[in-house]
């Protein structure tokens, strides 16, 4: 819960345990991949119990793909994990794309697994650039990118796939 990070969890007597809120962090890799975080609070405490971090805005933007997202919190301890309220749009280029916000998602890396679980997830393919299959082609192709660990999807109301190059589309009721 983002209540984890609150100051009179932090004894301002130990020298090692700090809140530190930020207005913006904006980073760059490679001139490739950008970052911008707003509205930041960073919370640790010499023991470890505390280790925590949280953000009003989150935006990727990289050659990979993009994704905006608000109301974000992470914390590492016991496990690493994320919560965020809302994830206004994300696509991984020549892969999927949102196609509604996603509301109320939870992320956790256990040994070598990420565990997601979503309320809804609609996505659309989106196959070979986007363009119609060639005359040898029957059925759209879609290359998955690597990933570098197992993930488990935990999906509570509905998961909506649909294709972007023939206009079909799969849905599951959970």
């Amino acid at each position: 819960d983002a209540d984890d990070c609150v100051s009179d969890q932090i004894d301002n007597d130990e020298p090692s345990s700090f809140v530190l809120p930020l207005s913006y962090i904006s980073l760059v890799l490679l001139d490739t991949k950008k970052f911008r975080v707003s509205n930041i609070g960073f919370c640790y405490r010499a023991d470890g119990t505390v280790c925590s971090f949280q953000a009003a805005k989150m935006v990727y933007e990289g050659n990979e793909g993009e994704a905006y997202a608000s109301d974000v919190f992470l914390t590492a301890r016991p496990v690493p994990k994320m919560t965020i309220g809302i994830i206004e749009s994300l696509q991984i280029k020549g892969t999927f794309l949102l196609a509604t916000p996603i509301e109320s998602s939870e992320y956790k890396y256990e040994g070598k697994t990420l565990s997601v679980s979503l309320d809804s997830f609609d996505i659309v393919l989106l196959g070979k650039e986007d363009e119609a299959p060639a005359a040898d082609e029957t059925k759209p192709f879609v290359k998955a990118p690597y990933l570098p660990c197992n993930i488990a999807l935990d999906v509570h109301k509905d998961l909506k796939i649909k294709s972007s190059l023939d206009g079909s589309m799969m849905k599951f009721a959970c």
